[in-house]
């Protein structure tokens, strides 16, 4: 039997690899792997929707990852963001809730992003098992702000996270 802590992350890990998007291509020919610089102004300061579980996982400016699942209501994942030399964007995060007045947690899985810049300077994404990239400049799943930022203050507040 799993624990809702693992129903939390399969959820979300499924998640994850299928964000609603326009469309898929084949890799880039002749792109490059985009500066840091580049991806952190690219995700700082956005929520990445997950449109199946209802939710989305915020890159916070000083590195902080937080997301919610309106799926899995009760839980909270708060973890860290970074970027690699490979042009990834990875995060870790823990998964937080409670259990007959428990508060119980689960490390995730640290998910990484792949990135590459095509020769017209449009950035592209793929995740890890897919074999299709997606725009990632100018994403509409990908939006400006903190988007679960009331109910991600709630629920660290009510756990203590």
């Amino acid at each position: 039997m799993k624990t809702p802590g693992l129903a939390i992350i399969v959820t979300i890990f499924g998640v994850i690899f299928s964000t609603s998007q326009a469309t898929a291509d084949p890799k880039p020919q002749n792109a490059t792997v985009p500066a840091a610089q580049d991806l952190a102004s690219l995700y700082g300061g956005k929520t990445q929707r997950w449109k199946k579980c209802e939710g989305g996982i915020y890159y916070g400016p000083r590195w902080e990852a937080q997301a919610y699942c309106g799926k899995h209501p009760d839980s909270v994942g708060v973890g860290k963001w970074y970027i690699d030399a490979k042009g990834r964007v990875c995060q870790k995060l823990t998964w937080y809730w409670a259990k007959n007045g428990e508060r119980l947690s689960e490390p995730g899985e640290e998910e990484c992003i792949s990135h590459l810049t095509a020769a017209d300077g449009i950035v592209w994404r793929s995740w890890p098992k897919d074999r299709e990239w997606w725009k990632a400049t100018n994403s509409a799943s990908l939006e400006k702000g903190f988007k679960f930022k009331s109910k991600i203050r709630r629920l660290r507040k009510k756990l203590k996270v």
